[in-house]
């Protein structure tokens, strides 16, 4: 993990992923809040993301994805 941080410039989506398997969960928030400044387009994943699901109930994840302001479906 600490590699990944060092040396994965463009890869916070995925630090916050790896943080979120785990349930690190303050720390893959963290990671995900820095992926969105960031422009990271991980994110363009975070509503179908299987290893963020653990995030899904936190009202963190729901404020996350509304400030994504993903197009709504019909």
């Amino acid at each position: 993990m600490v590699d990944l941080i060092a040396h994965g410039r463009g890869l916070d989506y995925q630090v916050a992923q790896v943080y979120a398997v785990r349930g690190e969960k303050e720390k893959a928030f963290e990671w995900l809040q820095i992926a969105f400044d960031n422009h990271d387009t991980g994110m363009l994943a975070l509503l179908v993301d299987p290893l963020l699901r653990s995030l899904s109930d936190d009202p963190r994840y729901k404020n996350l994805i509304a400030r994504m302001a993903f197009p709504a479906t019909s």
